[in-house]
C-alpha cells in the first residue's frame, strides 16, 4: 500500500511497470516475483515558474476542485477563490527564501479560502475535504492551526490537495470567518494590515545586528497582532490594550527622523527605513473604531515608539508636548527668583502707545495686557489661502515686569494646550540665554535642545506642531544682532521663523531700539506681517496695593527681610514718607525691590530723604550679598570654621563686579560654566549648584585636620583671585585686545574650580548664569567703572594740567574707556545718579568726568572715555552752558536735550554726536567735525498702508494733512503728532488735496472722476461733485473760498460753487490732459496749462478764455503766477522753464537742467525761483535776469520735492535716493542729510513756526525732523 506518495513499481520479468502518485493505493504481490519499490512524497513536475502558475491556473478551474466546492457550498460554506494566483514577482522571493530556489516545492500557488459561521461547520468543512479523493483529489497534506499556534499565529486548518490531472497542488485554508484578514469578508477593521506587515517581514536577511533586534521585534509585533485578530488572547486583555489606544489626530505622530531628507529611493532601498515609513503611513491613516482594530493600532504605535523612534525620542506631538511641559516645569522649579516673582503676579496694564510722564497710568484706554495677548493669539486668519506672519511687540520698561508676564502668559498657554482649549504650545526662550550670533537661523532648534528635545526629531516637531514662541528680552541681544554680518536685518529671515508654525511674542526694553531699529529689525515688511504693537503701562495705585498684599503673604512665608511682621499698612505709610519712590514703585521690578529693602531704608534715610535709584540698588544688593553670606557663615559655624564676613562681603561685591563688566564687554547677560572647567577626576570636590552646603562640608572633609589653613581654603572659593586679577592686568596691556575675548573659555575665571561666589547669581540653566535682574548686572558694571574712576590716589584726575601725559596715559587705562555706553542706558543712568549722591565717596565724580572731556582736547586714545564722560552728565541734567571745549573729542556721544548754550565747539570732533532737542543757543561750531551729527527725528506718522502721495499744513498751522495710494486722506494735530480724522471715500487714487484758507474745509480730487469736499473738523464729508467724465487732475479753492476749480485727463476744466455743490462754468479749450489750475489773487481769473503745450487764462464770471501763452515743446507740468499776477513761471518735459511777461506774452527761457523738471517753487520775497529735475540736481534761478545762480549737487537719485524755507534763507529737498538734504541758499552749501526713509521721498515742508522738517515717503510714512542747528551751520 501506497499513502500520499508518488512512486514506481517494477518487477525482475518486467510483467509489472507502474509509475503513479495517489494518497492511498493498494497494490496485489504475486508469489514468484522479485519487486522493485520506490516512492517519494508526492511532488509537482512543472518544468518552469509559467509552467507551474499554468497548470495552478487551470487546476483551480478543473472539473475536480469545481466539484468540491459545490460539495462544501451545500453545508452553506463559503468558498473564496482569488481573482488570480499569486503573481510571479511574490513567488520567486518565496521560492528563493523558503524553497532554495525549487519553484515545485511551492504548493499554494493556487488557494482558495474556506471560510465558515462557527465551530461545527468548520469541522464538516474539513471533513469534507477529508474525503476529497471521490472527486479524484489526493490529501497530500493536513495540518491543523486552529488549536495550536502557527508560527504567526494566525488560526486555519490547512489542506494541501493534489491534482493528479494537473500534476499541481492547490491549497484549501478553513477558518472561522471573526479570524479572516480576507479583504471583502473580514469582520476585521484594516484587515490588510497584518497581511502587508507580513510582505515586508518575511524575506528579510538583516544586516548587522540593529536589523537583526528591528526584524525579531517586528516578528513579534506581528504575532501579537495576529493573537488579537485571532483570539489567541481574551477579550479583557484586548479590551484593555484597545483603552490605551489615541487617534493620530488625538496625539500628532510624528514622522521619524530617519526618513528626512531621504529620497524614495533611499528609502525603498532599505527594508529599516522602508518599514519606519510603512508603520508611520499606518498609524497616521488606520483609524478604528472598534476594540480589536484600536487594540492592533496600539500594538503597532508601541512598536513605532520601541523601534522605531526607540524610545530616546518622541514619537507623538503629545509625547513630544509631555516631555517639553517637563522639562519646562524643571527649568521653573530650579529658577526659584521667578517662581518667587509669579506668586506675587499682578495683572499688567498695556496700550497701543507708550506711556509718558503726563500719561495717567489708570487711563480707561489702557487694557489688560494677558487677555489682549490671548484674544490676539486666538484671532483667525481673514484668508486662510494668505501666507501671513503674526508677530506681537510687547514693549515696556526695564523692570515693568516683561519677563514675568511672559512666563505667566506660558503657565496660562500650557494650561489651555493641556485642557485642550488651544492647539498650539507654548515655548518661552529667553533670548539672551539662548541666541548665538554664529548660528542665528538655528535659535528655536538651540531652544528646543536645551529643553531635553534630541536635535534629530526637530524637523518632525517643525513639520507637525503649532507654536507660540515667546522670545524674551531682544533688547539684550541688539546690540550683537545688530553687529552681526548678516545681509537681512528682519529678525523674522534672520531666525528663519518662516519655517516653523508659529505665532510669534517678542519683548523688548523701551528706547533700547530707535524707530528705524524697531520697524526693519522687528516690524518688517507691512505685506507680509500682521504686527501688533503693546506697550506696558506701569502699576495703577490699585495695582500696587495689590503687589504689597501679595508680598507681605509671600514674605511671611519665604522671609525676603527680616521683618515679615511688617502688614500691607506699614509698607503703604512708609512708602508715603518717600515720594521720591512713587515713581518707581510703578514698575513692578523695582516695587519688589523696594519692599524688600524698604525696612532698611527707612533706617538709613530719614522721612522725606530723596532716594536715588542707585541707593535702592546698593541696599538690595547689599541685603542678598548678605544672605548668601549668612547661609555660608552658618553652616561653617557648625563645622568650626572661622571666617571674616567683611572679607568674604568685599569678595563677593568685586565678584559681582567684575563679572558685571565683563557680561558688558561682550555683550551677553549669561555666563556659561565651561563643562570641562566642571569635570573632575574626584567627584567630592564637585559642587552641586543646588546644594551649596554639602559642597561645603565636601570641602571642609579636605583640609588637614591638624589645621587648615583658613585663607588658603576661602582662596579656592574665590578663584585665588583670578577674576579681578584679569581686569588688573588688563591695564597694563591693550585694553580692547585683551578684553575682548572670542575664546568659549572667557567666562572659565568666573567658574574657577570650587567657586561658590556663583551662588550669588540665577542659575537659569544646567550651567548657566545671569544676576538677577538685566539692571541689577548694569549697577555693578556701573559700580565698577565709577570706582575705576575715583581709586586714583594720587589725585591725577584733580591736578590735570600739572600732569598732562600722566594723566592722559591714566585715562587710557579707565574702564570707562573700554566701549561706548550708548546702548546701556541703565548703566549711564546709575552712574549718573551718583553725581548728585550726597554720600562723600562720590563728591570727586562730577570733576573727574570734566576731566576725562578736557583731555580728549590733546589726546584721541581717550574720545570712548571721553564721549561716554559727557553723555552721563548730560544724563545728570549737568549744567554745560560757555565751557571751553574746543578741540574736544567726543564722537558717539549722546547730547540730547543737553544744556549748552554759549559752549564752544570749535575744532572738535563731533561725529555722530546727537544734539536731540538740546539748548545751543551761541554755540560755537566752527570747523567742528560733524560728520553723521543728528539733531533729532520726532517719532513718524504711521497709518498709511500704500505710498504717501503728498503733505501739506493747514493754514493755521494747526492740522497736518496728508494723502495716500490707499485712498484716504489723514488729518493729525501737528503739535501732538496724533491721528484725528481718517476721511475715506474715494474709490481710486487720489490725485490732490487742499485746504481752504481758513482751515475749515479740504477738498480733494481722483481718478474716481470725483471731487469731495470734507469738514476739517470731523470725519465727515460734506459735498461730493459730480459731473468729469475722466480722472480729476487738480483742483483748488478761490481765495475767498467760494468756489473750486478742477481739472481733468480730457482736457476740461470746470468751476463750482462750494456752497451748493452746482457746477458754474465748463471751461474748454485744452485739447489734453490739463495738469495744473490757479486762481489769481482776486480770484476774477484762473490759470492753466497742459500737455498740448499751451497755458491758458480764462476768465472766471464769463468762462471765457482769454489768452493763451504757447512756446514750450513738450507737455506743461505746473505754473505758478507771481510779481503782483505780472508774470507767469511754467515748467516742462522739455527741460526749460519759462518766466513770461503778461504784459507783452513774451518769455524768458531759464535753461541747464539735462533731464526733464520735477517741479518748481517760488522764494517767500519773489525774488528766486527754485527748481528740482530727474537730473539729481536743484537751481537757484533770479527770477529777473533769469539767471541761474546756484546749483545743489548731492542727491545720488532724482530729486522729487523741494521747498524754501519761510525766510528764503534754506531749502530742503527729498529724492528717490531715500534722504532728505537741507541747504543754504547763499553759499548753495549741502548742510544736513536726513536719512530714515526706506523709499523715495515723495513730499517735504518746513513748520511753519518750528525748526522742523515734514517728510513723506512710498514707505507708507510721514516723519518729522529737527533743524535746530541750520542756522548756526549757515
Amino acid at each position: 500500500m501506497f499513502f500520499n506518495s508518488e512512486y514506481s513499481i517494477a518487477t525482475d520479468d518486467e510483467s509489472v511497470n507502474v509509475n503513479d502518485n495517489n494518497y492511498s493505493r493498494t497494490y496485489p504481490i504475486r508469489s514468484g516475483l522479485i519487486y522493485k519499490l520506490k516512492a517519494d512524497k508526492i511532488r509537482q513536475h512543472a518544468t518552469s515558474l509559467e509552467d507551474l502558475i499554468h497548470r495552478s491556473e487551470i487546476a483551480m478551474t478543473s472539473e475536480e476542485i469545481t466539484s468540491l466546492v459545490k460539495e462544501l457550498e451545500k453545508y452553506s460554506i463559503t468558498v473564496v477563490k482569488p481573482d488570480k494566483v499569486k503573481d510571479k514577482q511574490r513567488l520567486l522571493e518565496k521560492i528563493k527564501h523558503d524553497y532554495n530556489g525549487d519553484f515545485n516545492q511551492v504548493f499554494d500557488v493556487g488557494r482558495f479560502t474556506i471560510l465558515c459561521e462557527d465551530h461545527i461547520k468548520l469541522k464538516t468543512a474539513v471533513m469534507v475535504m477529508k474525503e476529497a479523493k471521490q472527486f479524484n483529489l489526493i490529501v497530500s497534506e493536513d495540518k491543523d492551526f486552529f488549536d495550536k499556534q502557527s508560527k504567526t499565529h494566525h488560526r486555519f486548518h490547512n489542506i494541501k490537495l493534489y491534482v493528479p490531472k494537473h500534476d499541481v497542488y492547490v491549497e484549501m485554508q478553513a477558518t472561522l470567518k471573526s479570524y479572516t484578514t480576507l479583504e471583502g469578508y473580514s469582520v476585521i477593521e484594516h484587515p490588510k494590515l497584518s497581511h502587508l506587515f507580513y510582505e515586508f517581514i518575511r524575506a528579510w536577511e538583516p544586516k548587522n545586528a540593529k536589523e537583526e533586534n528591528l526584524k525579531q521585534a517586528s516578528d513579534e509585533t506581528l504575532t501579537k497582532i495576529n493573537d488579537v485578530i485571532c483570539g489567541w488572547i481574551n477579550d479583557k486583555a484586548i479590551q484593555k490594550l484597545a483603552s490605551c489606544y489615541k487617534s493620530h489626530s488625538d496625539i500628532g505622530i510624528l514622522r521619524p527622523a530617519q526618513l528626512f531628507n531621504k529620497t524614495k529611493a533611499e528609502i525603498d532601498n532599505n527594508i529599516s527605513l522602508t518599514m519606519a515609513q510603512f508603520v508611520y503611513e499606518q498609524l497616521c491613516n488606520f483609524m478604528p473604531t472598534q476594540t480589536k482594530g484600536k487594540a492592533i493600532h496600539w500594538l503597532l504605535y508601541q512598536y513605532y515608539k520601541d523601534y522605531i523612534i526607540e524610545n530616546k525620542n518622541p514619537a507623538s506631538c503629545a509625547d513630544f508636548a509631555l516631555l517639553l511641559k517637563q522639562s519646562t516645569k524643571q527649568e521653573m522649579e530650579e529658577d526659584i527668583t521667578i517662581l518667587q516673582a509669579l506668586e506675587t503676579y499682578i495683572p499688567l496694564q498695556a496700550n497701543n502707545y507708550p506711556c509718558t510722564d503726563n500719561d495717567d497710568n489708570g487711563k480707561h484706554d489702557s487694557y489688560d495686557c494677558h487677555q489682549r495677548v490671548v484674544d490676539l493669539l486666538a484671532e483667525e486668519k481673514k484668508n486662510e489661502q494668505e501666507y501671513e506672519r503674526n508677530i506681537m511687540l510687547i514693549q515696556g520698561k526695564s523692570g515693568s515686569g516683561k519677563s514675568l508676564f511672559c512666563r505667566h502668559l506660558e503657565e496660562f498657554l500650557w494650561e489651555s494646550y493641556t485642557s485642550g482649549s488651544t492647539i498650539s504650545i507654548p515655548l518661552y526662550i529667553s533670548l539672551p540665554k539662548c541666541y548665538n550670533e554664529l548660528n542665528e537661523k538655528q535659535i528655536i532648534s538651540q531652544a528646543l535642545q536645551m529643553k531635553q528635545i534630541n536635535k534629530e526629531i526637530i524637523d518632525a516637531i517643525r513639520e507637525n506642531i503649532s507654536f507660540v514662541f515667546i522670545l524674551d528680552g531682544f533688547d539684550e541681544i541688539f546690540d550683537k544682532y545688530n553687529k552681526n554680518d548678516s545681509d537681512a536685518r528682519y529678525f523674522y529671515d534672520r531666525f528663519n521663523l518662516n519655517e516653523w508654525n508659529a505665532k510669534i511674542i517678542v519683548t523688548c526694553r523701551n528706547h533700547a531700539l530707535n524707530d528705524g531699529d524697531i520697524k526693519h529689525v522687528l516690524i518688517g515688511p507691512n505685506n507680509m506681517t500682521t504686527t501688533s504693537m503693546i506697550y506696558l503701562w506701569p502699576f495703577s495705585k490699585e495695582q500696587m496695593n495689590g503687589y504689597i498684599e501679595k508680598f507681605v503673604k509671600m514674605n511671611k512665608k519665604n522671609k525676603m527681610n527680616d521683618y515679615s511682621n511688617w502688614a500691607t499698612q506699614q509698607y503703604e505709610e512708609t512708602l508715603s514718607n518717600y515720594p521720591n519712590l512713587h515713581k518707581m514703585i510703578e514698575e513692578p521690578f523695582l516695587l519688589r525691590m523696594i519692599l524688600t529693602v524698604l525696612p532698611s531704608l527707612m533706617k538709613q534715610h530719614p522721612t522725606g530723604t530723596k532716594i536715588s535709584k542707585a541707593q535702592v540698588y546698593e541696599a538690595f544688593n547689599e541685603q542678598w550679598i548678605d544672605m548668601h553670606i549668612k547661609n555660608i557663615s552658618d553652616k561653617l559655624s557648625e563645622l568650626r570654621i572661622q571666617m571674616n564676613p567683611k572679607k568674604i562681603k568685599l569678595a563677593f561685591q568685586r565678584y559681582c563686579q567684575d563679572l558685571a563688566f565683563e557680561m558688558f564687554i561682550q555683550q551677553n547677560q549669561v555666563a556659561t560654566e565651561n563643562d570641562k572647567i566642571l569635570s573632575k577626576s574626584d567627584s567630592e570636590t564637585e559642587m552641586d549648584v543646588k546644594n551649596v552646603d554639602k559642597g561645603v562640608e565636601a570641602k571642609v572633609n579636605e583640609i588637614d585636620a591638624s589645621g587648615a589653613n583658613t585663607k588658603h581654603f576661602w582662596k579656592k572659593y574665590f578663584n585665588n583671585g583670578n577674576a579681578s586679577k584679569r581686569n588688573e592686568d588688563d591695564k597694563n596691556q591693550n585694553v580692547k585686545e585683551n578684553i575682548k575675548s572670542e575664546s568659549q573659555d572667557v567666562w572659565a575665571r568666573y567658574f574657577n574650580g570650587d567657586s561658590i561666589a556663583k551662588y550669588v547669581l540665577r542659575r537659569v540653566g544646567d550651567n548657566k548664569y545671569q544676576f538677577l535682574h538685566k539692571s541689577c548686572q548694569e549697577y555693578y558694571t556701573a559700580q565698577k567703572i565709577i570706582f575705576d574712576i575715583l581709586s586714583c590716589k594720587h589725585n591725577i584726575l584733580d591736578n590735570i594740567d600739572s600732569a598732562d601725559q600722566q594723566f592722559e596715559t591714566y585715562v587710557q587705562k579707565l574702564f570707562i574707556n573700554y566701549e561706548l555706553l550708548n546702548e546701556e542706558l541703565g548703566i549711564i543712568h546709575f552712574i549718573a545718579e551718583r553725581i548728585h549722591d550726597t554720600n562723600p565717596t562720590f563728591t570727586n565724580l562730577k570733576p573727574r568726568l570734566f576731566h576725562i572731556i578736557e583731555a580728549s582736547k590733546t589726546s584721541v586714545h581717550v574720545q570712548v572715555a571721553a564721549a561716554n564722560a559727557i553723555t552721563i552728565l548730560n544724563a545728570a541734567n549737568v549744567n554745560m552752558h560757555y565751557k571751553d571745549w574746543s578741540n574736544i573729542k567726543i564722537p558717539h556721544a549722546i547730547l540730547d536735550r543737553a544744556f549748552l548754550e554759549g559752549t564752544n565747539f570749535s575744532n572738535a570732533n563731533l561725529d555722530n554726536v546727537t544734539f536731540y532737542q538740546a539748548c545751543l543757543n551761541k554755540a560755537n561750531f566752527t570747523n567742528a567735525s560733524m560728520n553723521g551729527i543728528y539733531f533729532g527725528e520726532y517719532a513718524y506718522l504711521e497709518g498709511h498702508l500704500s505710498a504717501v502721495r503728498g503733505i501739506k499744513f493747514s493754514p493755521d498751522a494747526t492740522k497736518i494733512m496728508s494723502y495716500s495710494d490707499d485712498k484716504t486722506i489723514r488729518i493729525w494735530d501737528a503739535s501732538s503728532r496724533r491721528l484725528l480724522h481718517i476721511l475715506e471715500g474715494h474709490s481710486d487714487l487720489i490725485t490732490g488735496v487742499q485746504f481752504s484758507s481758513d482751515s475749515s474745509k479740504l477738498v480733494s480730487c481722483s481718478r474716481d472722476k470725483t471731487i469731495q469736499m470734507w469738514n476739517v473738523m470731523s470725519d465727515q464729508q460734506s459735498q461730493v461733485l459730480e459731473g468729469h467724465s475722466s480722472g480729476v487732475t487738480a483742483v483748488q479753492f478761490s481765495p475767498d473760498n467760494s468756489k473750486i476749480v478742477s481739472s481733468s485727463l480730457n482736457g476740461d476744466i470746470r468751476i463750482w460753487d462750494v456752497s451748493s455743490g452746482k457746477q458754474i462754468q465748463m471751461l474748454e479749450g485744452h485739447s489734453h490732459c490739463v495738469n495744473a489750475v490757479q486762481f489769481v489773487s482776486d480770484g476774477s481769473k484762473i490759470v492753466s496749462c497742459s500737455n498740448d503745450k499751451t497755458i491758458r487764462i480764462w476768465d472766471v464770471l464769463t468762462g471765457r478764455q482769454l489768452r493763451i501763452l504757447e512756446g514750450h515743446v513738450m507737455d506743461i507740468l505746473g505754473v505758478k503766477i507771481v510779481d503782483n499776477e505780472s508774470k507767469i513761471i511754467s515748467y516742462s518735459n522739455d527741460k526749460t522753464i519759462r518766466i513770461w511777461d503778461l504784459s507783452s506774452d513774451q518769455s524768458i527761457i531759464l535753461e541747464g537742467h539735462s533731464y526733464g523738471i520735477a517741479g518748481i517753487q517760488v522764494s517767500p520775497d519773489g525774488s528766486k525761483i527754485l527748481s528740482y529735475s530727474d537730473d539729481k540736481t536743484i537751481r537757484i534761478w533770479d527770477i529777473f535776469s533769469g539767471k541761474q545762480i546756484q546749483v545743489l549737487e548731492g542727491h545720488s537719485h532724482i530729486v522729487g520735492t523741494a521747498q524754501f524755507s519761510s525766510d528764503g534763507s534754506r531749502i530742503v529737498s527729498g529724492s528717490r535716493d531715500k534722504t532728505i538734504r537741507i541747504w543754504d541758499v547763499l553759499s548753495g552749501k549741502q548742510l544736513q542729510v536726513l536719512g530714515g526713509h526706506s523709499y523715495n521721498v515723495i513730499g517735504v515742508e518746513f513748520f511753519p513756526n518750528e525748526p522742523k522738517i515734514l517728510s513723506c515717503s512710498y514707505d507708507r510714512t510721514i516723519r518729522i525732523w529737527m533743524s535746530l542747528l541750520i542756522d548756526k551751520f549757515s
